[in-house]
């Protein structure tokens, strides 16, 4: 029994040091490979998703934007274990985010978004699928 219980503990000891936290994860070059948005009942799944800017979070929480030729800067901050929050150079939020999903190679985020129509018992939202870019 008490070979056990010191297995148990020496394996979630691994564990923990092994684990990368969230920051750690979401540091590099994320891509927007397909954004799907749903509103009452109804999904469409983008995949042309070119027009989407190169995500570059910074361990400073400092994200660069690029677009073709063009990089612009703002800031993000993991607010708690699940949420991601872009703002911009005035410290106003630009996006609010769930974390759905964050490993080496995925970060999956949802967005919130307002309704299009007046009326109570709406729900629309997107969710970006990202991929990340090998360093150069």
């Amino acid at each position: 029994m008490k070979a056990k219980l010191v297995l148990i503990v020496l394996a979630f000891l691994l564990f923990q040091c092994s684990s990368r936290t969230n920051s750690e994860l979401l540091v590099g070059d994320w891509q927007v490979d397909s954004i799907s948005t749903y509103y009452n009942g109804f999904t469409f799944m983008r995949k042309d998703v070119a027009d989407q800017p190169l995500l570059g979070y910074q361990p400073d929480g400092k994200l660069m934007m690029t677009k073709s030729n063009e990089s612009r800067f703002f800031t993000y901050e993991l607010s708690t274990l699940d949420t991601l929050i872009h703002r911009n150079k005035e410290d106003r939020i630009l996006d609010k985010f769930i974390l759905l999903k964050l490993d080496e190679h995925q970060l999956i985020l949802r967005k919130e978004t307002p309704p299009l129509f007046k009326g109570n018992n709406q729900v629309r939202y997107e969710v970006r699928y990202l991929s990340k870019q090998k360093s150069k």
